[in-house]
């Protein structure tokens, strides 16, 4: 592996490493908004659905 093919996979490791923290920092809020896409119905989940 060359140092470009390297520096890819520091940068990746680095974004999945912030993206998890940021998972685990945001649980609360995430799971809020989870009871809440749930409490709606079908039609509704539909329009957020992407």
């Amino acid at each position: 592996m060359d140092k470009f093919q390297s520096g890819i996979i520091v940068i990746t490791f680095a974004t999945l490493g912030i993206y998890i923290l940021l998972l685990i920092v945001d649980v609360e809020r995430s799971s809020k908004w989870l009871k809440w896409y749930q409490q709606m119905d079908v039609e509704e989940q539909k329009k957020y659905d992407p």
